[in-house]
């Protein structure tokens, strides 16, 4: 996964890479959960959006699909709620990137 200002370069099954920007971030039980749509979509309201779990795997941040039914209503429901509040999500410049990640957009350590 590489991402650079909001934008991820994700590798489908078949080897292909796919650009996404995230649209919206939530945080769920102590677990941040991303909202994806493909970059060359991101304009049209009929696109079909992505949740993932950000997860870290001892090197470095991952996102994986979100299997569990009754977790991912809940934090569909949460994402329901963000846009509700008018927790309008911006893609945000480097000092206020959303997640706790350690991504380089993050400057933790």
């Amino acid at each position: 996964m590489e991402e650079k200002d909001n934008v991820l370069t994700l590798t489908d099954e078949e080897g292909n890479e796919v650009d996404f920007v995230v649209v919206n971030a939530v945080e769920y039980n102590g677990k941040t959960y991303v909202m994806l749509v493909e970059a060359d979509k991101v304009e049209d309201d009929e696109a079909e959006a992505l949740m993932l779990r950000v997860e870290d795997n001892g090197e470095e941040d991952i996102l994986v699909t979100v299997d569990d039914e009754d977790e991912f209503e809940a934090v569909s429901a949460e994402f329901e709620k963000s846009y509700e509040e008018g927790d309008e999500y911006e893609l945000q410049a480097e000092e206020e990137h959303p997640c706790d990640c350690g991504c380089d957009h993050c400057h933790k350590e």
